[in-house]
């Protein structure tokens, strides 16, 4: 069964493309395995200010805007995390991120994450780099003023 190739499924080879390219398509199968996936209409609102999120959203199709009091600070889309800088931090929300574009994302709930990545530091390490480029991304296009 080991042996078998892993044959993909259009969406999970999107994702796949976008974020894992570096790991196999059993290890792929396997994280997508622990999280769930999920779908967002317009309006609906990823993280609220003042709560701390539970999860973090790989966005698969979609836009989400995120924005403080002041004003817009920019658009996540497909690639991007929703939720990543704050799990980071442990910190409640001073930000909304509200659908605007019909959404497709897979969503981890964090201490099932965790767990998986710590029995599959291979996959940890895939996953770290990915995260570390979405806050660098997120960092230059904030202090460019262009997206969040």
């Amino acid at each position: 069964m080991e042996r078998r190739p892993v044959k993909l499924t259009p969406e999970e080879e999107e994702v796949r493309r976008l974020v894992f390219e570096d790991l196999p398509s059993r290890k792929v199968l396997q994280l997508l395995s622990v999280g769930s996936w999920i779908t967002a209409e317009t309006g609906e609102r990823m993280i609220e200010r003042g709560k701390c999120p539970e999860g973090v959203s790989l966005i698969v199709r979609g836009t989400v805007r995120v924005a403080r009091k002041e004003g817009v600070l920019g658009d996540l889309v497909a690639g991007n995390l929703v939720g990543s800088a704050l799990l980071l931090s442990g910190t409640p929300s001073d930000v909304d991120a509200v659908v605007i574009e019909p959404v497709r994302a897979l969503r981890w709930e964090v201490e099932t994450l965790e767990r998986y990545l710590s029995a599959n530091p291979e996959v940890r390490i895939v996953v770290q780099r990915h995260l570390a480029r979405d806050l660098g991304g997120k960092l230059v296009s904030y202090l460019r003023g262009d997206a969040a």
